[in-house]
C-alpha cells in the first residue's frame, strides 16, 4: 500500500489535503472522459486532456473566445490556421502557478515566410516536482515528479486570400510514478490538430472584420498509459466567430468574439460557450472582458466573467488577466503572458524584397542598354565597313541599320558616317542586281521574261533582306529558296542564302556556346533556355538538332540529381535520416561513380539503423581510447579513434552520437580561434 505525500524542499512545508492530492493525480493522468478530470478544471472547456487548460493571458480575459481571433505566437495552441495570420516573427510566453505548487508554462516561436506559409515551434509542460513516496507509518520511501510535456511543430498557409488552413504535430512525453518499481514511469504519444480559418475579403459592409475559426483538437488522437489504464485522447471541436468594428486608419477598435466547444464524450463533458469583448486604442491600449459558460444543468455557477487588459509597443505586447474560479477548492489568481514580435511586417519585408529585386533589374538593364548601345555603334560601324569592303552587301546593309537603329531622331550628327555608308551600301546593292540583269537581258522578249523574273526575284530579295535584318532566318531562307526556283543561278540570291545559312549557324553556336557557359555557372534554367532557342532555330539540322537535344537532357538529368541532393541535404538538416538515406541513394542513380554522395547515402543509412546496442571487444577498447582524448581536448584523435570503432560497428548510436559531439566541439574551437 502506497500514499503520496507532496513536500516542497522550497519552503519546507507538506501538503496532505485529499482534494488537493487527487486534483494533482487528476491532472497529470490521461483519464479520457472520467468524471473526476470533469469536475476539475479552470472552466475553460471540458478537461478531457490535461492541455486542455488555456495559454495566453488575452484569451483567458476574452472569456476563452479566442479560435477566430488569435493573432500571434498562441495560435500553435488555439488555431494553426491562424498562423499564417500572423504578419512578423514573434515569441509567446506565458507561464501560471496552478494548485499544490504545479506549474503550467507555455513557449512558442512563429516564422511567417514570404513564400510558403507560416512555421511555429513550441512547448506546452504541466508539471510537480519534489513529491515523497511516504509508506503507511509516514516515512519517506523515496521521491518521485508528475510531468507532461507536449511539444508542437505548426504550419500555416493559405490557399486562398480568404481562407486559411493549419495543422499542428504532437509529441507528448509523460513521467509518472511507478508504483510496482522504483523511478517513473516515461510514456509518449503523437497527436495532431488540424485547424481552418475564415476571413472574407470585402474591405466594407457587415464582412469587414469578420472571421470564422474552427479547430480540431487531438483530430490525430493521442494514446497513452496512465498509470495502469491505456487512455486515448478524445476530439474537442472549437468552433467561434468573431466582428471587428472599426476603421483601418489606426484609430481605436472594438472586438466581439463567441466560441462554442463541443467534446467528441459529449454525453459526459458539457459544451461550453466563451463570450469575449476587446476595446483597444490605437494598438496600445487594450480592455477585456468575457464571459465563460458550462451548458448543462446542476448545482453552482455555470458561468464565469473574466477580465483583462494589455499593452503593447515597441514590438513587446504584456497582457494581463484574472481567472475566477468555478469551485471552491480552487482560488483566483493573475494570468500574465508575453508576445515579442521581432523584426518587421510579411508586407514590409516583401515590399523591401521587391523594391531591392526591382532595382536590381532596372540597373541590370540599364547597364546592358548601355553597353549593348556602345557595342552597337562602336563595331556595329566598323563591321558594316569591313563588310562592304569586301562586297559582302547583305551584311553590310544588316550591320549599318543596327547602329542607326539607336538614332532615335534620325539627325544625330554621331550617325553622320552611317548614314553616308547605308547610302553607299544601297548604291552598290542596286549596281549589284542591275549587272546581273543586264548581263541576262538580250532581246526584247527576252528583256521581258527576264524583266519579270527579275521583279519576282527582287521582291523575294527585298523579303529576305528585310527578314534578315531581323534575324529571322527560316522565312529569310524561306524567300530566297522560292527566288531560286525562278532564277536558280542568281548570284545576288545565292550570295543572300549563303549569308543566312552561315549567320544562321553562327547564330546557333553562339547560343550553343552562351548556354554551356551559363550551365557550367550553374544557371542551368537560363541555359535551358537558349539551347531551346537554338533548337528551334535548327529545324531541319538533324547535326544541330542531336547535339541540342543531348545537351537538353544531359543537364535535366543534372537538374533532377541537384533537386533530389537539396532534399536529402533538408531531410539530414532535419534529423530524417531514414528520408534522407533514401534520397541520398535516389541520387546515386544518376551520378553512381560520386564517391561524396555515396559517403552520405552510407552516413544516413548508418544513423537510420542505428541501435542502441552495447560497443563490444576491440571496437569498446577503441571508444574509450576516444573517450580519453576527447576529455584531453584533443578531438582529431578522439575523431579518429570513433571512426575506427565505427568501421567495428557502425550502426552503433553511441559511436553516432560521440563522432556528432566532438566534430561540433573541434569547430567550436577553430570558430573560436578563428575570431568569428
Amino acid at each position: 500500500m502506497c500514499r503520496i505525500k507532496i513536500e516542497s524542499k522550497a519552503v519546507n512545508r507538506s501538503i496532505q489535503i485529499p482534494v488537493l492530492t487527487f486534483f494533482i493525480l487528476a491532472l497529470l493522468c490521461l483519464a479520457g472522459n472520467a468524471p473526476a478530470q470533469q469536475e476539475n478544471n479552470d472552466g475553460y472547456g471540458g478537461i478531457t486532456d490535461i492541455f486542455d487548460f488555456p495559454v495566453g493571458a488575452r484569451a483567458m480575459a476574452l472569456g476563452g473566445a479566442y479560435v477566430s481571433v488569435v493573432d500571434d505566437p498562441y495560435a500553435l495552441y488555439w488555431n494553426p490556421a491562424a498562423l499564417e495570420n500572423v504578419e512578423r516573427i514573434g515569441i509567446g510566453i506565458y507561464h501560471t502557478n496552478l494548485p499544490s505548487l504545479t506549474n503550467y508554462d507555455y513557449f512558442s516561436f512563429l516564422y511567417p515566410s514570404l513564400t510558403f506559409g507560416t512555421i511555429s515551434a513550441g512547448i506546452l509542460r504541466i508539471g510537480t516536482s519534489d513529491i515523497h513516496n511516504v509508506d503507511d507509518i509516514g516515512s519517506i520511501t523515496g521521491e518521485t515528479n508528475f510531468s507532461k510535456t507536449l511539444f508542437m511543430f505548426g504550419y500555416g498557409f493559405r490557399p486562398r486570400p480568404w481562407f486559411y488552413m493549419g495543422t499542428n504535430f504532437k509529441i507528448e512525453r509523460t513521467s509518472l510514478p511507478n508504483y510496482e518499481n522504483a523511478g517513473n514511469l516515461t510514456e509518449s504519444a503523437l497527436g495532431a490538430d488540424l485547424g481552418i480559418l475564415i476571413k472574407p475579403s470585402s474591405q466594407s459592409g457587415f464582412f469587414h472584420g469578420f472571421a470564422i475559426g474552427m479547430n480540431i483538437q487531438n483530430f490525430l488522437q493521442r494514446s497513452q498509459r496512465a498509470f495502469t489504464v491505456q487512455d486515448k485522447t478524445p476530439r474537442n471541436y472549437l468552433f467561434g466567430l468573431s466582428k471587428t468594428f472599426g476603421n483601418d486608419l489606426g484609430n481605436n477598435h472594438f472586438l466581439f468574439a463567441y466560441q462554442m466547444d463541443i467534446n467528441q464524450e459529449n454525453e459526459t463533458v458539457p459544451n461550453y460557450y466563451h463570450f469575449g469583448f476587446e476595446y483597444d486604442f490605437k494598438k496600445t491600449l487594450f480592455l477585456r472582458t468575457g464571459y465563460d459558460y458550462r451548458g448543462e444543468q446542476g448545482d453552482g455557477d455555470n458561468g464565469k466573467m473574466t477580465y483583462g487588459m494589455g499593452v503593447g509597443m515597441f514590438g513587446v505586447q504584456l497582457d494581463y488577466s484574472y481567472w475566477t474560479p468555478r469551485y471552491d477548492a480552487l482560488s483566483g489568481s493573475h494570468r500574465i503572458s508575453l508576445v515579442y514580435n521581432i523584426g518587421k511586417t510579411r508586407k514590409e519585408r516583401m515590399d523591401q524584397l521587391q523594391a531591392a529585386e526591382l532595382e536590381r533589374i532596372n540597373e541590370q538593364v540599364r547597364q546592358q542598354q548601355l553597353y549593348e548601345r556602345r557595342e552597337t555603334i562602336i563595331k556595329g560601324q566598323e563591321q558594316a565597313q569591313l563588310f562592304y569592303d569586301n562586297g559582302d552587301y547583305p551584311r553590310a546593309y544588316t550591320a549599318i541599320n543596327r547602329v542607326l537603329a539607336l538614332d532615335e531622331t534620325g539627325r544625330d550628327t554621331e550617325f553622320t558616317k552611317a548614314r553616308s555608308l547605308l547610302n553607299d551600301i544601297n548604291t552598290a546593292i542596286e549596281k549589284q542586281r542591275e549587272a546581273e540583269l543586264d548581263k541576262k537581258i538580250s532581246r526584247t522578249q527576252e528583256e521581258a521574261e527576264l524583266k519579270r523574273k527579275e521583279q519576282l526575284i527582287r521582291e523575294h530579295y527585298d523579303k529576305a533582306m528585310a527578314y534578315f535584318e531581323t534575324e529571322d532566318y527560316t522565312d529569310a531562307m524561306r524567300e530566297c529558296d522560292q527566288a531560286l526556283q525562278i532564277d536558280p543561278n542568281s548570284a545576288l540570291i545565292l550570295d543572300l542564302r549563303k549569308t543566312v545559312d552561315e549567320d544562321l549557324r553562327k547564330k546557333i553556336s553562339t547560343l550553343v556556346i552562351r548556354a554551356r557557359s551559363l550551365e557550367t555557372s550553374g544557371r542551368q534554367y537560363e541555359s535551358i533556355q537558349l539551347y531551346n532557342q537554338a533548337r528551334q532555330l535548327a529545324k531541319g539540322n538533324e547535326q544541330f538538332q542531336g547535339m541540342i537535344s543531348g545537351q537538353l537532357n544531359k543537364l535535366e538529368r543534372n537538374l533532377n540529381r541537384d533537386e533530389t541532393i537539396r532534399s536529402a541535404v533538408i531531410y539530414e538538416n532535419d534529423q530524417n535520416w531514414a528520408k534522407a538515406a533514401e534520397l541520398y541513394k535516389e541520387a546515386l542513380k544518376f551520378d553512381p561513380k560520386n564517391e561524396s554522395l555515396q559517403q552520405k547515402y552510407n552516413d544516413m543509412f548508418a544513423r537510420a539503423n542505428a541501435t542502441s546496442g552495447m560497443l563490444t571487444g576491440k571496437a569498446k577498447e577503441l571508444y574509450s581510447l576516444g573517450y580519453k582524448a576527447f576529455n584531453n581536448g584533443d578531438y582529431d584523435e578522439a575523431l579518429r579513434y570513433y571512426e575506427q570503432a565505427r568501421e567495428l560497428q557502425p550502426l552503433n548510436k553511441t559511436l553516432l552520437r560521440a563522432i556528432d559531439v566532438a566534430k561540433e566541439r573541434k569547430q567550436a574551437r577553430q570558430s573560436a580561434g578563428s575570431g568569428k
